[in-house]
């Protein structure tokens, strides 16, 4: 499907290194002779680079993972498929992860985390005072939306200190260190989604299913941030069954 068979060495486990896909692509750009096969094969490995790096990225981003291949097999399809919730869900997955004190790396897609910009304690702002961190210079470049973009003008840090440093920082952190204030009607991050015709989608309480990893979506437990009306929500870890399979075994 991607037009070349990778090299053992670029194999582990499943995952197949992101230098592959690059040296093979830079070796049979696309032009106006290329076959429509071959354009496929192409595009199916610029897909599989996306989903390595941006979707899906591993713990130093040089991988893909290959499940994902099959996903790729009809092109025209892949529009259909609901990307953004099974994003979530390996966010979610390695959030806990990571929040176990033997771990000191994370995976998956942290520039969508919108809370960083709420959670006083580890606010990219503060570790820059606090770590050492240079000042910016104003006129520098500085992403604003997705807000966990910020994050990477600490990524000189090493990531198993980082880590440790913020889970560190969740785990001293107090009531008012949590900014509460409900988003902003006119907040272009969340106006699509507080205006949505169909809101009730994405007020949905439901499991989010990325291949083996099942992780409930729970926004239930957050609505005074989208100007709801808030209930008392039920125990977070009602799906224990699902959340703790995985490929090699249960826990």
């Amino acid at each position: 499907m991607l037009g070349f068979l990778p090299a053992s060495q670029y194999l582990k486990g499943g995952h197949l290194f992101m230098t592959a896909l690059h040296d093979h692509c830079m070796a049979n750009l696309v032009n106006g002779d290329t076959s429509e096969v071959d354009v496929m094969k192409f595009t199916r490995c610029v897909a599989l680079m996306i989903i390595g790096r941006i979707m899906f990225p591993d713990y130093q981003g040089g991988s893909a993972r290959l499940i994902f291949l099959q996903l790729l097999r009809d092109i025209d399809n892949v529009k259909s498929y609901i990307w953004g919730s099974v994003v979530l869900a390996f966010l979610y997955r390695e959030l806990c992860n990571a929040s176990r004190i033997e771990k000191t790396t994370m995976a998956g897609p942290l520039y969508i985390m919108q809370a960083w910009s709420r959670i006083k304690c580890v606010n990219p702002d503060r570790d820059r005072l606090t770590l050492g961190v240079p000042p910016i210079d104003p006129n520098d470049f500085i992403p604003v939306s997705p807000y966990g973009g910020i994050l990477d003008l600490v990524t000189h840090i090493p990531q198993h200190m980082l880590v440790r440093i913020i889970r560190d920082s969740l785990d001293r952190m107090n009531d008012n260190e949590f900014n509460w204030t409900v988003y902003q009607k006119n907040d272009i991050d969340v106006k699509t989604i507080i205006d949505s015709y169909d809101n009730k989608i994405w007020r949905c309480v439901c499991p989010l299913i990325c291949f083996d990893i099942v992780e409930m979506h729970r926004p239930n437990r957050v609505m005074r941030q989208f100007r709801r009306r808030q209930s008392i929500p039920g125990y977070a870890m009602d799906n224990d069954d699902m959340h703790n399979i995985k490929k090699k075994r249960k826990s």
